[in-house]
């Protein structure tokens, strides 16, 4: 079983008109399975379990709250409690998210994608109006952006290879590399990041790469590894620029260890 993809799809209108029927802790406690399936794969198979799972402190009123909502879920061929639907939406969610991701590898060893033979000048003609943009007052988010773009014009029409050798190629002593990143997990994360721009034909210059390693060391920082490689699998998974908006969000998350402190003062 992969990895859970890094966000889960809601169809309202399935979901409300299935729903009708339930009460509020019914309907809470079957959101709160849901969930658990959604990053774990399938349902604890102890009944306790499932009751601190679903919110309920208490064991007074969950076995009703159970009983009214089991139907909804099935036993697979490994004997895993489940929610059909939800495990086909999964399994498809990470399908997608491995592909993508494997392809920003591969594409990215190659050097991007291939210029379009039909229109060579078009995209050069575009990057030239980036650069032309006037240099007035800005934040460091729009000047580092601005200063990523002119770096891709220059950039554009030369397969250089790796990352490491276009840094090798400028003379500038660099002194923050992907070493400053020492977790293995998140130093993965941002190479897969690097691969899937080189894609889009979106290579750091010196400069762009300083700043993106600082700033993924200051939000993992400031927020932890784990929201920073989710917000990375996030922005390839969706084909964004960036992968930082939205970085502190929290989420709830699900832990089978710690599932009392979550749930103190519930029902």
């Amino acid at each position: 079983m992969g990895k859970s993809p890094p966000f889960m799809k809601l169809y309202w209108n399935d979901l409300i008109a299935s729903c009708r029927d339930m009460d509020g802790p019914e309907f809470g406690a079957y959101m709160f399975l849901l969930g658990y399936q959604w990053q774990h794969g399938n349902l604890p198979a102890n009944d306790l379990a499932r009751r601190r799972v679903a919110g309920f402190e208490s064991n007074n009123s969950w076995p009703a709250v159970w009983n009214s909502i089991k139907h909804r879920f099935a036993v697979d061929d490994d004997g895993k409690l489940i929610h059909e639907r939800l495990r086909a939406e999964r399994d498809q969610g990470i399908s997608v998210y491995e592909t993508r991701a494997q392809n920003a590898r591969e594409n990215g060893k190659l050097g991007g994608r291939p210029k379009n033979p039909e229109n060579p000048d078009i995209t050069q003609i575009g990057l030239q109006k980036k650069t032309q943009r006037s240099s007035g007052s800005r934040s460091l988010d729009l000047q580092f952006c601005e200063d990523e773009e002119a770096d891709r014009s220059e950039d554009l029409g030369k397969n250089k290879g790796s990352i490491a050798e276009d840094l090798k190629s400028d003379s500038t002593d660099h002194t923050m590399t992907l070493d400053r990143i020492k977790t293995p997990e998140l130093r993965e994360a941002v190479e897969t990041w690097l691969s899937y721009k080189r894609e889009q034909r979106q290579t750091y210059k010196p400069t762009g790469f300083k700043s993106l390693i600082s700033r993924v060391i200051r939000l993992a920082f400031q927020h932890g590894d784990e929201p920073v490689i989710e917000a990375i699998q996030r922005a390839i998974a969706n084909g964004w620029k960036g992968f930082d908006h939205d970085i502190g969000k929290k989420s709830l998350k699900y832990d089978d260890g710690l599932l009392d402190d979550f749930f103190k003062g519930g029902r």
